[in-house]
């Protein structure tokens, strides 16, 4: 496994989250990833608390989904049905 150095917590936004090890799904499509980070004070005291806040939009495959739900569903009813008939 390879790690990264993130950038520095400063409010730097990516508009592309690092993905050279990323196997790509057969159902799932990434579509859009972002970076941000940011400081986060609290009123009460002094300290900072940096954050990293990652995006990941990703769409569905709607062939995958038919193929291997919807499909599925039809077939086993239509083999319900036809031992009801032949009964």
């Amino acid at each position: 496994m390879r790690f990264v150095p993130l950038p520095k917590l400063d409010g730097t936004t990516l508009d592309e989250v690092y993905m050279h090890n990323y196997v790509p799904s057969g159902e799932w499509e990434i579509i859009k990833t972002k970076f941000v980070t940011d400081i986060k004070e609290l009123p009460d005291s002094l300290t900072k608390f940096p954050r990293a806040h990652f995006t990941i939009r990703i769409r569905r495959n709607p062939v995958y989904y038919f193929s291997h739900i919807i499909a599925p569903c039809f077939v086993i009813y239509g083999k319900y049905l036809c031992l009801c008939i032949l009964r």
